[in-house]
């Protein structure tokens, strides 16, 4: 889904209230590995993802 802009976007904060911490310990897991990828990679991601 695409936004026209800023204001129509979830916020991260709406969408991680219902985590466990679990869950937050998992996504923060995500957020380190997705730090590690490199461009081609996050390129190939993101192609992946659209």
């Amino acid at each position: 889904m695409i936004y026209s802009n800023s204001k129509e976007m979830p916020q991260p904060k709406e969408l991680s209230s219902d985590l466990t911490l679990e869950d937050k310990a998992k996504q923060q897991q995500c957020v380190e590995l997705i730090k590690k990828l490199n461009r081609k990679q996050l390129e190939a991601l993101a192609q992946a993802l659209l």
